[in-house]
């Protein structure tokens, strides 16, 4: 196994710096230190830096990737930013202007259109594309949304609908809010479903933080709704920390595009049965996953697939001590494993290619 030591301690750091600027911005809301003026505008301002540094951690994991994963990572990007923005304008007029801000307002228009973006980014990231996976995604889809949309309206839905006031838009705004959670709740469980185990961790930490986001979300809107919300609440802090999240995630996936040594943790898996997608693990012999990686476009199309060790991806073969062994690698990007398995811009040694 080749372990890249210095990704997985600046991974590690990055997680610890995210946990404890959480935790303090916690703290001084909850303490309100400086009095009320100040913690205000250490929450408005902190929110719109959280969202800004996952706007920009998008935004440079879209540059290095290329096709639906640069094209999804620009739309998750952009989300962050239009609620930077709409965050921006809550701060303006709570903190510059010193007023309180009406609900709705043109903050609202910041933070509503991050959702299709996001919702768009999330459908783009690449999965299984065969028709059955389709059906049973859609199908599956269904099922969380009806679950989660029963659970919401005993909830939150339920209660925004009962307690709005007369004002039409007032209602539909804060009903916009839940349900937008729920769209985008809906597509990142089935986006961390779809995707191989191997490469799961750059979206199971943009999962988590969309989650953190939709707690604060709903929370915001049945306190803004029941006329309750003031400013520097303790809700707040799950926007913090899911934008760091976010970003967290984008930045890893960033670092899996990298050259050389910040790309792969190789395993050689020991082969058995006289078979090439058999392995021993743990004392067992196991047969490998096969995993469909989509169609590659051409004269004529060519359906890739490969197959998967409880370690990741099998990129390849080669020959430890005269015996032939499987290469699984478990922090590949799906474009590398697309190259690996297709034989083009190999990256690894030619025997572990072969």
């Amino acid at each position: 196994m080749i372990v890249n030591r210095h990704a997985k301690r600046d991974f590690g750091i990055a997680c610890a710096a995210a946990v404890l600027l959480t935790a303090a911005f916690g703290v001084w809301i909850g303490l309100r230190i400086d009095g009320i003026q100040v913690t205000e505008a250490v929450d408005d301002f902190g929110e719109a830096a959280a969202a800004l540094i996952a706007a920009l951690a998008c935004g440079a994991a879209a540059l290095r990737h290329k096709g639906r994963m640069r094209v999804a990572w620009a739309l998750l990007g952009s989300g962050a930013a239009a609620w930077a923005i709409g965050e921006g304008i809550w701060s303006y007029i709570e903190v510059i202007r010193g007023q309180q801000v009406p609900f709705p307002s043109l903050a609202d228009a910041g933070y509503l259109a991050a959702v299709p973006l996001v919702v768009a980014g999330i459908a783009v990231f690449p999965g299984r594309h065969r028709i059955a996976s389709r059906a049973a995604f859609l199908l599956d889809g269904a099922i969380i949304a009806g679950a989660l949309l029963i659970i919401s309206w005993s909830t939150v839905l339920g209660m925004l609908y009962r307690a709005g006031s007369g004002d039409i838009l007032s209602i539909v705004l804060g009903l916009a809010y839940p349900v937008s959670d729920i769209a985008i709740a809906v597509t990142a469980l089935l986006l961390v479903s779809r995707t191989a185990r191997s490469v799961r961790l750059p979206l199971l930490l943009v999962a988590a933080g969309l989650s953190a986001n939709l707690l604060s979300d709903s929370a915001f809107a049945y306190l803004t709704t029941a006329q309750t919300y003031g400013p520097a609440q303790l809700i707040d802090t799950g926007w913090i920390a899911g934008y760091l999240l976010i970003g967290r995630g984008a930045d890893f996936a960033s670092t899996l595009t990298s050259a050389g040594g910040d790309v792969i943790d190789q395993y050689a898996e020991t082969l058995c049965d006289h078979s090439d997608t058999k392995y021993v693990y743990k004392g067992k012999c196991r047969s490998m996953k096969p995993f469909d990686a989509g169609v590659l476009k051409g004269s004529p199309d060519q359906e890739v697939t490969f197959n998967t060790t409880v370690h990741g991806p099998v990129v390849g073969y080669a020959t430890v001590d005269g015996r032939k062994v499987a290469i699984a690698s478990k922090r590949a990007t799906p474009s590398a494993v697309f190259r690996l398995t297709t034989g083009r811009t190999c990256r690894q040694p030619t025997d572990a290619c072969a």
